[in-house]
């Protein structure tokens, strides 16, 4: 058995971890790495789609096609003048959930390689593909073959769904997945069985989220089996302060009681907890929450999987943010989904939302904040921020802007979250309740810090 990390070392995210084991090959994830994304590319400067996955090889944010043979799409070879191959050489992806930083690169995958998955990612990326706005190097669900033709139907992938707690083989290899609590829904955690003993693979996790007993049930599951390697994300490590859903609910409720006008949150557009959150502070200050398009759309198509409201639910609008002729006519929502949920009977633009300042809540990103000038929040409204704070400089430059916008409408920055990972005292009983023979760091920038927090006779190992 043998491990080669392409990914996720020394780094938070893009994890791209290869088991090989006999003669089966198996990833573990396939993602973007954003910070060595971000030293190339940007907004205005993405990688060529005519040049296939040219551009992404050549600054190191893909494995060369020879490390590889068999693994790619065979357009993205062909468009690189790489060999081409008849079949996949590839067993399978695991992949662990719906953020990129896991799963944006397997859209470059070979579509036969089977990807397994719990059916509420799998839902996800689907509503994704319809509603966000993805580039080439993100169509993980299904693609269009480039060069892409008008009117050429998406190839969709072998997609597997992975149901907790039941096995699975690939190849040889038989797997165990998990259910695990994140800041998205559907992730999951892989016992893997190979010919040299088990390998647990934490994907992302957490134990102070609504779905926190998830993981405290893997946990019991997992006292059952001898763990031979884990591989364990370490994004908060070096952290023990910790802000849990409740928290959030409290601290939102408390401004929001208080405010007489209205109230803007931010948080992360596929964090349906926080959706949830906010959805029942809503109601319990006589509210409604206005979200956007995309989000109704996504809680629609995964309201069959998880516990979440109908979006015609009386306590839930639909803004329409303005586009095209600047009417709010019917024709500036073209695509088939925005046509369904433009003719609901709870649809709200910004001038309409001017009137009712003091009942509603409205969901707006950074990338909608323009639209507050056709809101025009009165004085003494409420801005709260609800998602992670910038880890990068990018990331930084936005807060900056962001910061602008708000002293520009006079809106106070409140900071409400809690995170999607575990942090150290978590992580700590996590590793000791596993009780792993040897662990290796991922997904982390301090690997070294794993050794504060390990119980005796753990060996770390760490990847350079």
């Amino acid at each position: 058995m043998n491990l080669t990390f392409y990914g996720g070392v020394n780094t938070i995210g893009g994890n791209k971890i290869l088991l090989e084991d006999s003669d089966t090959r198996l990833f573990l994830d396939f993602g973007m790495n954003y910070s060595e994304y971000g030293k190339y590319f940007e907004e205005y400067m993405k990688p060529r789609v005519g040049n296939g996955i040219t551009d992404l090889v050549e600054m190191g944010l893909l494995p060369h096609p020879k490390e590889l043979p068999g693994f790619y799409r065979t357009d993205m070879l062909e468009i690189g003048n790489y060999p081409i191959h008849d079949k996949p050489a590839f067993d399978g992806i695991l992949l662990s959930h719906a953020h990129f930083d896991h799963s944006a690169h397997i859209s470059f995958a070979d579509e036969r390689i089977p990807v397994y998955s719990s059916e509420i990612t799998i839902a996800m990326l689907k509503a994704l593909l319809e509603c966000g706005n993805l580039s080439f190097d993100t169509e993980v669900y299904a693609f269009k073959r480039r060069p892409a033709k008008r009117g050429e139907p998406r190839i969709e992938r072998n997609w597997q769904k992975a149901k907790p707690g039941k096995k699975f083989k690939v190849g040889e290899l038989e797997v165990k997945p998990f259910a695990v609590d994140h800041s998205v829904p559907g992730a999951m955690s892989f016992l893997i069985y190979t010919s040299e003993g088990t390998v647990f693979y934490s994907g992302d996790l957490r134990m102070h989220g609504t779905y926190g007993y998830l993981t405290k049930e893997m946990l019991k599951e997992l006292e059952k089996e001898e763990v031979d390697l884990m591989l364990c994300e370490g994004t908060r490590i070096g952290e023990v302060e910790n802000q849990s859903e409740e928290l959030v609910k409290s601290h939102s409720h408390e401004i929001i009681s208080k405010c007489n006008q209205l109230v803007i949150a931010d948080y992360a557009f596929k964090d349906l907890t926080r959706f949830n959150t906010f959805y029942e502070i809503a109601k319990e200050n006589n509210r409604k929450l206005a979200i956007q398009l995309k989000d109704a759309y996504l809680i629609r198509e995964l309201k069959h999987l998880i516990e979440l409201p109908s979006i015609t639910d009386e306590n839930i609008l639909i803004y329409l943010d303005k586009r095209c002729s600047g009417t709010y006519c019917e024709k500036d929502y073209n695509k088939q989904w925005m046509k369904e949920l433009y003719s609901l009977d709870n649809t709200i633009p910004g001038k309409e939302i001017t009137k009712r300042q003091k009942e509603i809540i409205v969901r707006l990103s950074f990338w909608d904040l323009n639209e507050l000038i056709d809101i025009k929040p009165a004085q003494g409204s409420q801005y709260i921020h609800s998602m992670c704070e910038p880890f990068n400089e990018e990331m930084a430059i936005s807060e900056e802007r962001l910061k602008n916008w708000l002293k520009h409408f006079s809106l106070p920055y409140n900071y409400v979250h809690c995170s999607g990972h575990a942090n150290a005292i978590e992580l700590k009983e996590i590793i000791n309740a596993i009780k792993p023979k040897k662990l290796t760091p991922i997904h982390t920038e301090h690997p070294e810090k794993f050794k504060e927090i390990v119980g005796k006779g753990i060996k770390i190992e760490k990847i350079e």
